[in-house]
């Protein structure tokens, strides 16, 4: 009857709210990898020495786009959680 449906219902807020739980915790592991990430790729703009200065312009400017998409979408990300 009505209780056994409550419990239902109850059971079902409770591993609702261990799925937010379980989402955030998430969220939060993707926020830190993205910055990691960023922080990689500008590693990696003095880490590399190339043949030529048009090389090495080249690589740095790749590596800085593939940072600044990383802390946009940190950003974009960290806005809409």
């Amino acid at each position: 009857g009505l209780r056994i449906e409550w419990c239902k219902a109850h059971v079902r807020s409770m591993r609702w709210a261990e799925e937010v739980k379980l989402l955030q915790e998430e969220m939060h592991q993707v926020s830190c990898f993205l910055k990691w990430h960023a922080t990689w790729w500008q590693k990696k703009i003095v880490a590399h020495v190339l043949a030529t200065a048009a090389d090495n312009e080249g690589l740095s400017a790749y590596a800085c786009h593939q940072a600044q998409l990383r802390e946009d979408l940190t950003d974009c990300f960290r806005k809409k959680w």
